[in-house]
């Protein structure tokens, strides 16, 4: 990295890069009512998937 960003130092660089590591923000995520709504579906293809990855797992036993 530090080839590809001219006219800085090395020091330079580590501060400036320690400065974003402890600004780093925070981002909380949260399922909407329409993501929700697919939970059934996702769980019906979970459980007809299960026996394929099961049978997959077996046979690289």
């Amino acid at each position: 990295m530090n080839h590809a960003i001219s006219g800085i130092t090395k020091q330079v660089l580590t501060n400036q890069l320690h400065e974003m590591e402890n600004d780093e923000e925070k981002v909380e995520y949260e399922v909407t009512c329409f993501g929700l709504s697919l939970e059934p579906s996702l769980l019906r293809l979970a459980q007809l998937g299960k026996p394929f990855v099961e049978t997959l797992t077996n046979n690289e036993s």
